[in-house]
């Protein structure tokens, strides 16, 4: 803005003043972006935070659940039905008839195998993977060897065929009562171990995954033995209370007691030692 107002000095001059000027605007202030901008962008990122919860979460519940979907459908969990008295009476049954008063002390029952902590995912599921099996231990009158383990394994599912009572086990290692009586004699003139089960040497695992043939014959130092001459009588359990970490029984190693049986004679003379097959 300009004052054209005239002033006259002292003399009576007339002078003119100079153009008066505005004071300059202040400069103009970068204030960023507006409130409406800065919701528009946290509304974005709410979103893109939504999207990857949900791409995360979806995998991850169709993985537990998938998981337990195997779990009740094989009774790998807590679904896993438990030993029922039938079972354990049967099991009874069977021992009694094949031994009947030759034995004493018998003791069947269900007993839990816990297989430890399974960890992520797993722990979901409730109960985790423990099932039961039936243990069976017995004296034979006469004798101080205490036969015991659990019913299971490589050679069958029941007394019989596990190898518990050979009298009825498999017809390649069925026994007769004195051939029984015998073995169980020279196994306690070897070892004070619970005594498990006894095989034929040449008996096949019913469990194997592949064709296994034993040869003919065995050299022991300098001796050659006929395969099926020969008998494993496998090292057993003691199980005192109700339940057995698997996860510790499968750590540790049985061993089998290998015998010659004279077939003239029918003695059992120890050939020696191997590493046993227990598979839970």
């Amino acid at each position: 803005m300009t004052d054209s107002t005239q002033v006259t000095d002292e003399s009576g001059r007339i002078e003119t003043p100079h153009p008066v000027q505005d004071p300059p605007l202040p400069p103009a202030l970068d204030v960023g972006p507006s409130l409406t901008d800065l919701a528009k962008s946290v509304r974005g990122h709410k979103i893109w935070l939504i999207v990857l919860t949900v791409a995360v979460l979806i995998p991850l519940v169709i993985s537990c659940g998938s998981i337990a979907l195997v779990t009740s459908t094989f009774g790998l969990g807590s679904g896993m039905p438990a030993i029922g008295d039938e079972e354990i009476d049967a099991t009874r049954s069977e021992i009694e008839d094949a031994l009947g008063d030759r034995i004493e002390d018998l003791d069947v029952r269900a007993v839990s195998m816990s297989y430890g902590d399974t960890g992520f995912p797993y722990s979901f599921i409730d109960g985790g993977f423990n099932e039961e099996s039936i243990y069976v231990e017995f004296r034979l009158k006469g004798s101080g060897v205490v036969v015991a383990d659990l019913i299971g394994g490589p050679f069958g599912m029941d007394a019989a065929t596990s190898g518990l009572i050979p009298t009825r086990g498999s017809l390649a290692s069925r026994m007769t009562d004195e051939q029984y009586d015998r073995l169980v004699a020279a196994y306690a003139a070897e070892t004070s171990a619970p005594l498990g089960a006894v095989r034929r040497y040449t008996d096949a695992s019913s469990m194997m995954m592949d064709e296994t043939s034993v040869p003919d014959e065995v050299v022991v130092g300098d001796t050659t033995y006929p395969s099926k001459e020969l008998w494993s009588a496998t090292e057993g359990k003691i199980i005192s209370g109700d339940s057995i970490d698997m996860d510790a029984e499968m750590g540790a190693s049985r061993r089998a007691f290998i015998f010659h049986e004279d077939p003239k004679t029918g003695e059992f003379t120890p050939l020696g030692t191997e590493t046993a097959d227990i598979w839970w």
